[in-house]
């Protein structure tokens, strides 16, 4: 189904899409932007280490909160280049292991909440002429930046 490589940009931590006023941020030129469910939902750590460390994912499924049913993805990932896309918020990889198990060498954190629109401006040097690199969000998309995890769940 996926898996990562050395050639790919992951950008790590925490997440939310609450974007500035419900504002959209456009994927560059050049640039394929992948992120696992929709808006809204959460990955867990082991998911992130697994696109980290380039390790094979065969499926994936969205747990409920209540019932802990788990239904498969259908859509097992979300792909978009050079559209409109939620200007997604990365924060601060608190309380996460980052990179620990990585053979992925482009990992990109931050040390402040940063929107994804100025993150664009981070895959400078891995740009090469004709040739696309994948971009993939290693967090949360929580609808707001309330982080359920922050009270030690």
């Amino acid at each position: 189904m996926f898996q990562t490589t050395n050639e790919d940009v992951i950008f790590s931590g925490h997440g939310a899409t609450l974007p500035e006023k419900g504002r959209l941020t456009r994927v560059p030129e050049g640039v394929e932007f992948i992120m696992f469910g929709p808006p809204g939902t959460c990955i867990t750590d082991n998911l992130g280490q697994m696109l980290e460390g380039g390790i094979y994912i065969s499926n994936l499924f969205i747990i409920s909160p209540k019932t802990q049913d788990r239904s498969p993805l259908s859509a097992n990932k979300l792909t978009y280049a050079s559209g409109g896309i939620p200007n997604l918020l990365l924060s601060e990889p608190r309380n996460i292991n980052v990179g620990g198990q990585g053979v992925v060498p482009h990992i990109i954190g931050v040390e402040t909440p940063t929107h994804l629109q100025d993150l664009w401006k981070r895959l400078k040097p891995f740009k090469k002429d004709g040739k696309i690199i994948r971009v993939i969000w290693a967090a949360c998309s929580f609808i707001d930046n309330t982080d359920p995890t922050a009270d030690g769940e």
